[in-house]
Order: C-alpha cells, then sequence, then structure tokens
C-alpha cells in the first residue's frame, strides 16, 4: 500500500512537468479548410468580412471561448469612419478632426457597419482605401460621405479555430523562472534576466537541488573580495569564498531534506487513513476522508 501511494503521489506532481507546451501568442497559422469566412465578432451571428481560402494564412492572437480565433485583419480588410470626421490631407491619408470618432467594421458583401470595436482620437491619421455616399444606417435622411479605411490598430477578427491548421510544437512560451535548468544568467544582459540557451543542455544528475547550478554559475561571476567593498574586482575565482559557498550547498541540501521528509510524512498519516477505512465494511468507505 505505501509503495502505491508514492507511486500516486509521484505521478500527481510529474504530471506538470509533462503537460503540453503552451503556445505563444501572436503565431502565423494555415487555413485549412477550402474556404472560411472571417467575421465581426467571435460567433456566427456577427456579419462575415471576408472570406479565407486553403493555403492563406493569418497571425493568430487569442483563443476566444466557441472555438473561435481571434486573428489581425486579414488583407482586403477594411473599415468605415463618418466623412465629416476626417480631414483629407492627401490622395489616401487623412487626419481625424475630433475626439472619440467610432470606426466601424466593414463587409465584403454590402455596405453593412453595424459593428464598432475602436473610437479614434483628434489627430489620429488614417489611410483611406475609397469613399462612398451611404444613407443613414437608421431612420431617414440625406447619404453622407464615407471614408473606407485600412482597420486601426486594435481592431480584430475572428474565425473558427477548426479551419486553422495548429502551432508548430517548437513555438514555446519564453523560460521566466530564473531558476529554470535550461537558462543561464547572461552577465551581457543589463537586465539581469536569464536567456535560455540554444540548443539547451541537459542538466548532469547530481545530489544538488534543482536552484544550485544557476546560483553557482553566478556565483562564478562574482567579485573576488578584495580589503574593502571599494576595492572588489571583477573576474578571477572566488579568492577567499569557497567556505560560503559550501555552507550555501549543504544549507540547499537540508532543505531538500527536509521537504524529502515532509513529503514522506504526510503520506504515512495518508496511509493510516486509508488502512482505517479498508478496515470497515464496505458499504462505510468514505474516501472523502483522504
Amino acid at each position: 500500500m505505501r509503495s502505491f501511494l508514492l507511486l500516486l503521489t509521484f505521478s500527481v506532481l510529474a504530471a506538470p512537468l509533462q503537460a503540453a507546451p503552451r503556445v505563444k501568442f501572436p503565431y502565423e497559422a494555415t487555413i485549412e479548410a477550402e474556404e472560411v469566412y472571417v467575421r465581426s465578432g467571435s460567433g456566427k451571428q456577427y456579419y462575415p468580412t471576408g472570406k479565407l481560402r486553403r493555403g492563406d494564412t493569418v497571425v493568430v492572437h487569442r483563443p476566444d471561448p466557441g472555438g473561435w480565433f481571434m486573428i489581425a485583419p486579414p488583407a482586403g480588410s477594411f473599415s468605415w469612419v463618418l466623412g465629416k470626421h476626417v480631414q483629407k490631407t492627401a490622395a489616401n491619408r487623412g487626419t481625424i478632426t475630433t475626439n472619440n470618432v467610432i470606426v466601424r467594421v466593414g463587409s465584403f458583401e454590402s455596405d453593412i457597419r453595424e459593428v464598432w470595436q475602436r473610437k479614434l482620437a483628434q489627430d489620429d491619421v488614417v489611410r483611406i482605401l475609397d469613399e462612398k455616399m451611404l444613407a443613414p444606417e437608421k431612420g431617414s435622411g440625406p447619404a453622407e460621405l464615407w471614408y473606407r479605411i485600412e482597420p486601426p490598430r486594435g481592431e480584430w477578427r475572428w474565425i473558427e479555430g477548426q479551419a486553422v491548421a495548429p502551432p508548430q510544437s517548437g513555438e514555446r512560451q519564453p523560460a521566466e523562472d530564473p531558476f529554470d535548468s535550461t537558462a543561464v544568467p547572461d552577465s551581457s544582459n543589463s537586465s539581469g534576466r536569464p536567456r535560455r540557451k540554444s540548443p539547451p543542455v541537459q542538466r548532469a544528475e547530481d545530489d544538488s537541488p534543482s536552484f544550485e547550478k544557476p546560483l553557482k554559475d553566478s556565483l562564478d561571476r562574482e567579485y573576488v573580495a578584495g580589503d574593502s567593498a571599494s576595492e572588489a574586482k571583477p573576474g578571477g575565482s572566488l579568492g577567499t569564498r569557497p567556505l560560503v559557498r559550501k555552507q550555501m550547498k549543504s544549507a540547499g541540501a537540508k532543505q531538500a531534506a527536509r521537504k524529502q521528509d515532509s513529503i514522506l510524512d504526510d503520506l504515512d498519516r495518508l496511509d493510516a487513513r486509508f488502512s482505517s477505512i479498508l478496515e470497515k465494511s464496505p458499504l462505510e468507505w468514505d474516501f472523502d476522508q483522504l
């Protein structure tokens, strides 16, 4: 029973290490479906803004509920802005003349422009693709000048995730853990954050805790102690400090040993509870006690 519980516990602890690598967003993906609509929102209730075909590429920025992917507006996407809020400065360029100007998402199928995501501020610059006189969306009235513009930064489109090829397995999040065994301090990096080796080096097996190797590497680059703090010099060996390193290594080993003893104590208590449950009639077994 003790062996079974030990195996179960270590399997649970090891599970996160075997999890699939996280995807780093954004990433470029290829359309696998014969054709797929690009939409103005994450659902089929949103009107289509364009259409992609097999082999086209998109930039995926995030997955959304319902199996939809938020993507950067693909080639051919456009938006609408009311002409009275734009001062045209060139044939294909204009400047917004007031604040809180709504930009509406355009469609390749019609002049629909119900969905909006962004507001522009005064002096924002827009790239004009075309212009058109359009009737008011609600009510009646004379036609108004609208500019068809390039989608502004921060405006998105959506496609069904099943139409997109999965990312390459090699695309991973950069290591943020300063004690990651595949990361080493970089003395040339002014930020002081570790950078990942390429290719990663397998860690040698030893009795040291996992945090000791990067700590050792950083200590190897410490200053050699002089007669005073102002006399410390970079480079060389640690001089008179091997005793400190030995003490740090010993402290780390003791900490790891205490942690292991604590785990074993917890397993003993779990084993005792499990045995006391098994001594009862099967109808009285209550594993919630564990």
